[in-house]
């Protein structure tokens, strides 16, 4: 009973299907922005990535502007004047089956006014205990780990893969077709490699499996993934960016951002890794990257390396 009523919450609630708190998200801001809590409360700087409860005052100066995300809506608030939170959400109360509303909606999922490890780890928990027995998480029981979340779709030329093990000797990194026909096989003494994709010459909407084994091939030290190699179906997910109004409008980067979120949402895993890693590698210090990231490694159960993101 219990594994039917979370397959009906995967059914009827999309990608998301886990409880969430209302908030409003800070997307971007430009000139003197802040807020206040409550009334007569030292005021605070508003930032990318900061969450804010329902309650409060932002504060705009002249040529001032912030971007929020308020109930699965991108709204701008432009102009000298203050504006009260709670006003701002009940005038966005209005939601839609739009792409543009499951696009917000998946951003925020896992965001909380707590910005603790604990928030982290209920999140990791209500997500695994609805997706974690349907899409086939590793168990984690194998001696090899790994890390590059390879699974999903891929569209990437390369595969630039790391894992963690605490065996001795080289690792064998095989790669098979279908049909279980091997496509290729290499071996690393490092816990890193690269699968040139393009010089394999693999098939577009084909599937394939990747498989790690240690020395000593035994059950706990052999891991394995599959994946569909789709370039093609990729140019269709970028295109559905246009269904963004905000996107046009969006800077460089957060186009970037934006661009890794559909990724996600259209199981380009791989690739959405990619992404956060460049993307972190030149602005290490934006809360918001941090955040959405922290929460996309969250979804591929690797909450330790979420909570290190954040916390550490």
């Amino acid at each position: 009973m219990i594994k039917l009523y979370y397959l009906l919450i995967i059914l009827l609630g999309g990608n998301i299907a886990v409880a969430q708190t209302d908030l409003v998200v800070v997307l971007h801001n430009q000139g003197n922005t802040n807020y206040t809590t409550l009334e007569g409360s030292e005021s605070k700087d508003l930032y990318p990535g900061l969450t804010l409860p329902i309650e409060g005052t932002i504060f705009l100066d002249d040529d001032a502007k912030v971007k929020l995300i308020v109930n699965q809506k991108s709204v701008l608030l432009n102009g000298k004047g203050r504006y009260d939170i709670k006003d701002i959400y009940d005038s966005n109360t209005k939601k839609s089956m739009s792409f543009s509303s499951r696009f917000w909606k998946f951003v925020t999922a896992g965001m909380s006014t707590k910005d603790d490890k604990k928030e982290l780890a209920k999140y990791h928990q209500q997500y695994m205990n609805v997706h974690g027995g349907v899409r086939g998480y590793s168990s984690g029981k194998s001696n090899i780990q790994l890390v590059t979340p390879v699974h999903g779709k891929v569209a990437a030329s390369q595969l630039n893969l790391e894992w963690k093990s605490n065996m001795d000797g080289p690792v064998t990194i095989n790669l098979y077709d279908a049909t279980r026909s091997l496509v290729s096989t290499q071996q690393s003494i490092t816990n890193s490699s690269t699968l040139d994709l393009k010089k394999l010459k693999i098939i577009n909407g084909e599937n394939y499996f990747l498989e790690l084994v240690s020395p000593l091939a035994q059950s706990k030290n052999i891991t394995e993934t599959s994946f569909t190699y789709a370039p093609e179906d990729a140019i269709k997910v970028v295109e559905r960016l246009g269904y963004l109004p905000s996107y046009e409008i969006a800077t460089t980067d957060e186009k970037q951002w934006m661009k890794a979120v559909v990724f996600e949402m259209e199981e380009y895993y791989y690739d959405t890794y990619t992404m956060y890693q460049q993307m972190l590698y030149e602005n290490p210090d934006n809360l918001l990257l941090k955040k959405t990231f922290a929460n996309y490694l969250v979804r591929q159960d690797q909450l330790t390396n979420a909570q290190a993101l954040l916390f550490n």
